[in-house]
């Protein structure tokens, strides 16, 4: 496969421009009032979100909070489970973000304790609720319900912010609905959901953006490898 100058060219900038400090983070005077960043309504699907422990997702049209359909979570075995979405972005330190989820449980789901979960997550260093307060809990019943959470980033670095919806001490053909969720922020704006499932997301929630950023500089070095050949170097 030949790949011309202009292509690596921009690969190499792109690189440039992701590895530089707040490349990923939006304008510091963003309100948290303005459009949403991520905005989940599962009609068309359930693309960035990704399993937790035992579960599997499906999208329900038979049930919905608003809209045609709904993400029906569905617990295999034992466990604290749930659903988390992937996107690579990051918040600026000290960035307000709030987020809520409508959802509903049936089966041996009702009456256990639903999670959710804004964490931030900076390298190698263990995730932990943005601010220490974006997390909150609901007891499911079988109505719907409206869970939401808020918090501003802590330290001094941009972090990268991962929603997560945990069913506690979940037994298996456990059912929770999930619907409408809707994730705000007044700093961290270039938000895009990952279409490949980020690997342990359980210890290491922040890999994605190191990860994305060593693989483009992969790529880079290669592009730089075939033009020094190309011109003959």
């Amino acid at each position: 496969m030949r790949i011309e100058a202009p292509l690596c060219l921009a690969v190499i900038a792109g690189v440039a421009a992701l590895a530089a400090p707040g490349a990923l983070a939006g304008p510091r005077n963003a309100s948290s009032r303005a459009a949403p960043l991520l905005r989940s309504g599962f009609e068309s699907g359930f693309k960035s979100w990704f399993p937790i422990n035992g579960v599997a997702l499906s999208i329900d049209k038979a049930v919905a909070h608003g809209g045609g359909g709904s993400l029906r979570v569905r617990l295999t075995r034992p466990a604290d489970a749930g659903v988390y979405f992937a996107a690579f972005g990051n918040g600026l330190p000290r960035a307000r973000f709030s987020a809520s989820v409508w959802a509903r449980g049936s089966g041996p789901a009702v009456g256990k304790r639903l999670r959710l979960q804004l964490n931030q997550a900076v390298g190698s260093a263990p995730p932990h609720p943005i601010g220490g307060t974006a997390v909150g809990w609901a007891r499911l019943t079988g109505r719907w319900q409206l869970l939401s959470v808020a918090g501003r980033i802590d330290g001094d670095v941009p972090a990268l912010v991962v929603p997560i919806v945990v069913l506690e001490h979940g037994v298996t053909r456990s059912v929770v609905h999930l619907d409408d969720f809707v994730l705000r922020g007044s700093g961290g704006q270039s938000f895009v959901p990952l279409q490949v499932s980020p690997r342990h997301v359980r210890n290491r929630l922040g890999w994605p953006q190191s990860s994305a950023i060593w693989a483009a500089a992969a790529a880079a070095a290669f592009c730089v490898f075939r033009l020094r050949r190309g011109l003959g170097s």
